[in-house]
């Protein structure tokens, strides 16, 4: 229960940040992915996955991936339409999707298999700006820790 709620905060705690900012650097996501980790403790953030994407409907009706960074899993493909709830996304409008998945595993472990796999994503509407746009470092790539693994 514990774990669920560490995700759950984390989740929403990146899409806050993040929708909260009018540009988004590669300095600010290193931050943001650093908070997460602090945010997970006193549980191994390590190995938990963690995604921010940008999301953006141009007034078609199909919401697509403006940008998006990820820490321990893939990030989106630019340009890849998202299938989102209904009601979230605002018609010509963006949104920031925060995605947070952690294995746990209990200590437990020795007696009965108690691995669990427990994720969450939040979606943010942008406060400051109608999309939040995405800036990379010199060398192109928006993924400011190297890559995924």
């Amino acid at each position: 229960l514990e774990v669920d709620r560490r995700v759950t905060q984390t989740s929403a705690s990146l899409g806050d940040l993040t929708a909260g900012l009018s540009t988004v650097t590669d300095s600010d996501m290193a931050e943001m992915f650093a908070a997460a980790k602090v945010l997970m403790e006193p549980y191994d953030a390590s190995t938990a996955q963690m995604r921010i994407t940008s999301i953006v409907d141009n007034g078609n009706g199909i919401p697509k991936v403006a940008w998006s960074d990820a820490y321990n899993m893939s990030a989106y493909t630019k340009g890849t339409t998202i299938t989102m709830p209904a009601g979230i996304m605002p018609d010509s409008g963006s949104i920031i999707m925060a995605e947070v998945s952690y294995e746990y595993v209990s200590n437990f472990g020795y007696v009965v298999s108690t691995s669990k796999n427990i994720s969450d994503k939040f979606y943010l509407r942008p406060r400051r700006v109608s999309e939040i746009a995405r800036v990379t470092n010199s060398s192109g790539s928006s993924n400011p820790f190297g890559p995924v693994s």
